[in-house]
């Protein structure tokens, strides 16, 4: 379906994402009848974890596309440690990502001194004829001086692969109300 993707949520607050390789992408919130929509890259579908489980591209979370090499892989017990590092403008110096049976477990970002500034744990992984994904990530970001923390945890429930389903048809309705999405909304 040339990149398209189409993610239901439902909890805390139902809305769709529907967004493709092009970098363009809609935000639909049902019960305002608003769509931010974003045509300047800000999410985009091959960006989405899904997409990157699909694309055999979870032997480095898609981070090379990113400017990311891999500069050293180690054993630490049953895991194996790959750190990456980038020297490109905007982007975090280093990330390690931690493997067990050959799928990441663990995704930590480091700044220049070497301290955490994102972690993302990857769990419940679901295991088909197609496709092995993690059905709860947990995302901590640390911010400010005294290391404040957001966590956000995404349980995907109900996956549907290779199968006839109403909302890989979804489309935003023509009435809805239209709105740029923010730059601060999806984490650029």
């Amino acid at each position: 379906n040339n990149g398209r993707l189409v993610i239901a949520f439902h909890e805390p607050e139902k809305y769709f994402v529907v967004a493709n390789a092009k970098g363009e992408s809609k935000m639909y919130m049902p019960q305002s009848n608003m769509v931010f929509v974003d045509n300047e890259g800000l999410v985009n579908s091959s960006d989405e974890l899904i997409y990157i489980f699909m694309s055999g591209r979870s032997s480095d979370l898609g981070i090379s596309r990113e400017g990311y090499r891999l500069a050293a892989t180690e054993r630490d017990g049953e895991y194996i440690r790959k750190t990456f590092v980038c020297e490109s403008n905007g982007n975090v110096p280093r990330v390690i990502i931690a493997f067990k049976n050959f799928l990441p477990v663990y995704c930590e970002y480091q700044n220049n001194g070497g301290e955490a500034v994102g972690k993302t744990y990857f769990s419940n992984y679901q295991y088909n004829s197609r496709l092995t994904l993690p059905t709860r990530i947990t995302n901590i970001s640390y911010s400010g001086e005294k290391r404040d923390s957001t966590v956000t945890r995404t349980v995907y429930s109900n996956l549907r692969i290779d199968i006839d389903d109403t909302n890989f048809d979804f489309e935003v309705p023509s009435d809805a109300k239209v709105s740029k999405l923010p730059a601060k909304a999806v984490g650029k």
